[in-house]
């Protein structure tokens, strides 16, 4: 005697759809976390055919219905965006402004436009991913959110903290304390500047420049990036400038004291 095995499709074993899917008995809270799944903002992916880089979490979902409507506006949303663009290793850069991105929303009717507050954010989170700085390279020991202090000598390293400091009090003071942001360059813990090459942002947290032209800086290293392009400036006796973006390593810190290297006094 054979058993009776049901097949796929008996009605005693129902096929999962989206129908018999209870979303619409899920908390609130719990009904956004399925639709970020769903939800990719304006630039987040590329399309050569798109005229403007749409995104589902501003094209699609809005319309589905109005609850929908409501969700798109969720900052819950627009973080996990953000972070998927923090957190991809082949995320590119596709200049997403403010400017660009309220170009996007153009087509988008009035109730289902997100806020400007959360246009900005993303457009905040494309400008701080991605940079174009100048470049200083060393070996050295060096760890995420551990201050370093550095002696600039080299004429390229004069041209980089005279630029990076313009129109910045470069008298010792502390910088950020403010309200403006703290100047920034990469640092390569290596001898060469090469594609692929992964260092530090770092913020000039204190800077002095001598009459020779000379600094003492004090750096904090805030994020790891990788290099994707580098060049030389012309007549800069050396000056890399660097392309590149935001990762994340898994590096631990060390002791909690300041780090010093190449640094010695006139």
């Amino acid at each position: 005697m054979a058993a009776f095995i049901p097949s796929p499709l008996s009605p005693s074993r129902p096929i999962p759809s989206l129908q018999t899917f209870p979303y619409p008995n899920l908390p609130t809270d719990m009904q956004i976390v399925v639709l970020s799944f769903l939800a990719e903002a304006p630039f987040e992916k590329y399309d050569e055919h798109l005229p403007i880089r749409q995104g589902t979490l501003t094209h699609v979902i809005p319309f589905v219905c109005k609850l929908w409507a409501d969700y798109s506006k969720s900052k819950i949303l627009w973080d996990v965006c953000i972070d998927r663009k923090r957190s991809s290793p082949n995320c590119p850069s596709f200049g997403a402004t403010f400017d660009s991105l309220f170009q996007a929303f153009a087509s988008v009717p009035k109730y289902a436009k997100p806020n400007l507050r959360a246009i900005a954010a993303f457009a905040e989170a494309e400008r701080d991913i991605r940079f174009n700085l100048p470049c200083f390279f060393m070996p050295s020991y060096m760890r995420l959110m551990i201050p370093i202090q550095l002696h600039l000598f080299e004429p390229r390293y004069c041209l980089l903290i005279s630029r990076v400091m313009r129109g910045r009090a470069a008298d010792g003071r502390e910088l950020g304390s403010e309200g403006q942001p703290c100047p920034r360059f990469v640092y390569l813990d290596q001898y060469t500047v090469t594609e692929g090459s992964t260092g530090f942002v770092c913020e000039v947290r204190r800077c002095v420049i001598y009459e020779t032209g000379r600094a003492d800086v004090v750096l904090l290293p805030i994020k790891h990036c990788v290099c994707e392009n580098c060049a030389v400036e012309d007549g800069s006796g050396g000056l890399h400038y660097v392309k590149g973006r935001e990762i994340f390593l898994n590096k631990t810190t060390g002791s909690g004291q300041p780090v010093v290297v190449g640094g010695y006094s006139d």
